[in-house]
């Protein structure tokens, strides 16, 4: 029996008085809870983490720092759904060993995107669910957008492209008042609308500190083969880091004069402005929305598009 399994059990036999807080925040990952709580576990055990795990009502599970020494800490793993579970963490002090708790939530995402390795993987290194690492190694560029205003939030997807400049698809920001960023690290931003195109469908978002990491649209690629295989990284139904992999399926198209790739690939609400990957991790398009009849068939804007659009911004 695993240490994971031994402290649930003593755990459940001194139910911690503390009940969940009803406005405790958390970020959301397709993940069930049992495979929450054991990608937690093996990530906590694998860096040194001592702890105990205390069931709550609703099945949420709570998982404490046991050590007397050092800053406590707190996990807590909420059912969202039969496939999603919200997962919180609160620490005190952000230095030390407990500033390393923010690299769980990366690694969720990870795993919630398929991934079944602890470690990432080497640059040119395919991962056996067939993942490559290139495509992997983009998640930290992606973020979830919530714009919108009173009554009404729509959730979308962006991407880094520059320090603190964020690009995304334009159909959801007509009537917004408010830009809110989250992060794959799950860091909060306010947001602002730079540049809205509406016949390309393409905006910039813009906070004041970013990541480091980005997506460089100058290096990617125009030309995409028939059948080739696609990666996409964005928050449907905002869960974000979320990877769906797909192929080309169709010759180019024409929409209201704006040229359009299409995919076999799987595209929910929530994935519009997702960053599209070839397998090295390579950009070459991003997501504009899904076919109304046929879920399975979606539209990507090419490479071309995204450059025309940011060299206008540069002439200007």
């Amino acid at each position: 029996m695993n240490k994971c399994i031994q402290l649930f059990l003593s755990a459940a036999l001194m139910m911690y008085p503390c009940g969940l807080h009803a406005a405790e925040a958390g970020e959301q990952y397709a993940l069930s809870r049992a495979a929450a709580q054991q990608a937690v576990c093996q990530w906590l055990n694998q860096n040194g983490y001592s702890y105990q795990i205390f069931p709550e009502p609703g099945g949420v599970l709570r998982l404490r720092s046991s050590s007397q020494t050092g800053d406590p800490w707190q996990l807590a793993l909420r059912p969202h759904s039969p496939l999603a579970t919200s997962v919180a963490v609160s620490s005190a002090g952000g230095t030390g060993k407990n500033a390393q708790l923010a690299e769980l939530l990366p690694y969720l995402a990870t795993v919630a995107a398929g991934s079944k390795e602890v470690s990432r993987p080497r640059e040119g290194q395919q991962q056996q669910d067939g993942i490559p690492g290139p495509v992997l190694d983009q998640i930290g560029t992606v973020v979830c957008v919530r714009a919108g205003g009173p009554g009404e939030t729509v959730q979308f997807t962006g991407f880094f492209i520059d320090k603190g400049l964020i690009l995304c698809t334009a159909h959801d920001l007509g009537t917004t008042e408010e830009v809110s960023i989250v992060s794959t690290m799950g860091v909060h931003f306010k947001g602002e609308i730079t540049r809205i195109d509406s016949q390309r469908d393409l905006a910039l978002l813009q906070i004041r500190n970013g990541p480091e990491q980005m997506v460089s649209p100058g290096d990617g690629r125009n030309l995409i083969g028939m059948g080739e295989q696609i990666f996409s990284i964005g928050c449907p139904v905002a869960l974000r880091g979320t990877v769906n992999t797909g192929f080309i399926n169709g010759p180019p198209r024409r929409l209201h004069e704006l040229p359009l790739w299409q995919a076999d690939i799987e595209i929910q609400p929530g994935s519009s402005g997702s960053p599209v990957f070839d397998s090295n991790g390579v950009l070459i398009a991003v997501v504009k929305g899904r076919h109304r009849v046929s879920p399975g068939i979606g539209f990507l804007i090419p490479l071309e598009v995204i450059t025309d659009f940011l060299q206008e911004k540069s002439k200007k």
